[in-house]
């Protein structure tokens, strides 16, 4: 049932955001005053591939920084978590490396 939700929820999120790229060429059509269709259709076509380049970026740069510094300067308690995520990390792999040395050694 979640993940029913999850995908409604995100395919109501691109049909939105997709709306707002055909609003923004049609308000742009109206106020230059085009009267050629296939402009639009011209429009379209260029800002795909550039909306593409802009999230390719988006998503393997920018969102990594914002989680970096979400993470910097995130609250007391959140840090308190990570801390102790990566020192029970820390311990799992000296139990790790300690029982590869007792292994070698038998």
């Amino acid at each position: 049932m979640v993940r029913i939700y999850f995908y409604l929820r995100e395919g109501l999120n691109l049909l939105n955001d997709f709306k707002y790229l055909v609003a923004g060429i049609l308000a742009l059509y109206v106020v230059l005053k085009i009267d050629n269709k296939m402009v639009m259709v011209v429009m379209f076509l260029v800002a795909v591939p550039i909306l593409i380049m802009v999230g390719y970026y988006w998503v393997h740069k920018a969102r990594k920084s914002l989680d970096w510094f979400g993470v910097v300067y995130t609250t007391h308690f959140s840090k308190y978590n990570i801390e102790l995520i990566e020192s029970q990390l820390k311990t799992l792999e000296e139990i790790r490396d300690t029982l590869k040395n007792k292994d070698k050694g038998v």
